[in-house]
């Protein structure tokens, strides 16, 4: 279904950001690069039903700071509604801010009218273009790491410290320079024109999106949203009748997972982790690589799930547990 643009508003708290909303969500952006969305806020976003509901209108008021984005919207039956989001619009620097005063300005390094061009000038621009480089480098101090829904852009889950290798490029030999008796021939002058050029490009490389398809590692602490953002989402769970179950070999470990509103469409995924003297051949093991998407349709409120096991001949019990994540239009509960 296309989807037509209905209205446009500019950010009350921040004056970068533009709210565009369609017949069908949300999208914020920045004015200085529109080409690139910010996020998509959808119907789950705004507890909406995906195929039955529609968005009339957008309105955005600011309170403390945080955008108060107000949807009204109508169901293909007739019936309208309005819904509320909470858009906190915080930034947070990936590197320290004494870089900006921490580098060479393009008027201190291009070459002055009054210089003569020769070996030792070009070797003096290089120098400091060279630390530049290594000034950006050490000044680069967090990482992010994000996941993707069906937002189809990236929703951040933390944003930590960290520290990044040196790039064995920013090794400075005497090939970066040039010699006092060599010729400014072409070749001469892009030996080192070329090796500052694949510094810049390992920088780049430092900040460019890397895919780990798993969970952040078990040292990153991931930020959930807050209560005040999650109060009107479904909260998806283990139905809490459910008790850990022993069952004999063979036999499949049913559980139902539940969740409290059933206005709307929600997803999450499950993965399973081996007790002690488990193999994960044992049973039907679930990693988060091939977790398949389990659905919560409009107006359900459980969903049953069902792990084999494995015919055991002699040994000992085995074990397993199984864990929810990747909620999409719900929120999992933790206890």
């Amino acid at each position: 279904m296309k989807q037509a643009i209905l209205k446009i508003i500019s950010s009350p708290s921040q004056k970068n950001i533009l709210y565009v909303s369609t017949n069908k969500s949300v999208i914020k952006l920045y004015k200085t690069n529109l080409t690139i969305p910010i996020s998509f806020y959808n119907t789950s976003v705004f507890n909406l039903n995906a195929n039955y509901e529609f968005i009339d209108s957008l309105d955005v008021d600011s309170i403390s700071g945080v955008d108060n984005l107000v949807l009204f919207s109508h169901l293909s039956s007739g019936e309208t509604k309005y819904s509320l989001f909470k858009d906190k619009n915080e930034t947070n620097k990936l590197y320290h801010e004494n870089f900006y005063t921490n580098y060479f300005s393009l008027s201190d390094i291009t070459v002055k009218s009054q210089e003569l061009v020769n070996a030792i000038s070009f070797n003096k621009t290089t120098e400091k273009i060279l630390y530049n480089h290594s000034s950006f480098f050490e000044n680069i101090n967090k990482k992010i790491y994000s996941y993707y829904t069906d937002t189809r852009v990236p929703e951040i889950c933390t944003v930590v410290e960290a520290t990044y290798s040196v790039p064995s490029n920013f090794s400075v030999t005497s090939d970066f320079y040039i010699g006092v008796n060599e010729p400014l021939l072409t070749d001469v002058i892009n030996r080192p024109i070329s090796k500052l050029y694949y510094q810049q490009e390992a920088l780049f490389n430092i900040l460019k999106e890397d895919f780990l398809n798993t969970n952040p590692p078990a040292n990153i602490p991931e930020v959930l949203p807050s209560s005040v953002d999650i109060e009107d989402l479904p909260v998806i769970r283990f139905d809490a009748s459910t008790p850990d179950a022993s069952k004999p070999a063979g036999d499949f470990v049913s559980y139902s997972v539940t969740r409290n509103k059933a206005d709307s469409e929600s997803k999450f995924k499950i993965y399973t982790t081996a007790g002690t003297g488990t193999l994960t051949s044992d049973y039907s093991h679930i990693s988060t690589d091939d977790s398949p998407i389990y659905t919560f349709k409009y107006g359900e409120s459980s969903v049953d799930i069902n792990i084999g096991t494995a015919h055991f001949y002699g040994g000992s019990s085995k074990s397993f547990t199984t864990s929810l994540y990747a909620p999409s239009g719900g929120v999992i509960f933790t206890d």
